[in-house]
């Protein structure tokens, strides 16, 4: 604050206080306009983070159902083929003495491929975020309840989150089966063949062995 003089006439004194009042309200003033602008800004970025948090568990849900039905699709196909090859092995061992052997092994192993994807294929119960009112109003009213628009975006974001982790926790199950039914399906006709060479070739080798023993 500068020096005041006091020899200055009593008119100079009192535009001398207003002028230093007014910049003080100047400065206050700005003051109060930038800590509300920034309390609207932080308000605005709270918004847009709730809402992209919603937005994102929402598409995560989408993803995980679509997942699910991938899953249950190549199921159903591996059981189509392993029906197929089922039925002509069956046909070949009951038609064709020599390949009886073969044919019977295959046969085997493709019903438990057929087997393990209609495991896979079995109905699972999924968690699904079509809920009613009362339902929503249930998770509203869990203590402490909740007051604002804010807290019940963030309480539906959770529970979609939770649903979407649920399903892909049901997805991740049967693509277990579907891992287990394309090993089945591609180790079946080698582990047939090697079988039925052991079978064919195992007395011819036991008397190799006992003529040189």
């Amino acid at each position: 604050m500068p020096p005041i003089n006091v020899s200055m006439p009593l008119h100079t004194r009192a535009a001398f206080f207003y002028g230093l009042y007014r910049k003080a309200s100047h400065s206050k003033g700005s003051l109060m306009f930038w800590n509300a602008k920034k309390k609207k800004s932080d308000k605005e970025f709270q918004e847009w983070k709730l809402q992209e948090k919603l937005t994102r568990v929402t598409n995560s849900y989408q993803e995980a159902a679509k997942v699910h039905e991938r899953i249950k699709n190549r199921l159903f196909s591996v059981l189509s083929l392993s029906t197929t090859l089922c039925s002509a092995s069956l046909a070949g061992a009951f038609t064709k003495q020599s390949y009886a052997t073969i044919c019977g092994g295959m046969s085997i192993g493709f019903a438990a491929v057929i087997g393990t994807c209609i495991l896979g294929l079995r109905p699972r119960q999924t968690k699904t975020i079509n809920i009613g009112p009362d339902t929503i109003e249930s998770i509203m009213a869990s203590p402490p309840a909740a007051q604002t628009r804010e807290e019940g975006v963030r309480r539906m974001t959770l529970y979609i989150d939770g649903a979407s982790l649920e399903n892909f926790k049901t997805a991740s199950k049967d693509r277990r089966y579907l891992i287990a039914a394309w090993r089945l399906l591609f180790a079946t006709p080698i582990a047939a063949t090697l079988a039925t060479l052991l079978w064919k070739w195992a007395p011819v080798s036991y008397r190799w062995a006992s003529r040189i023993w």
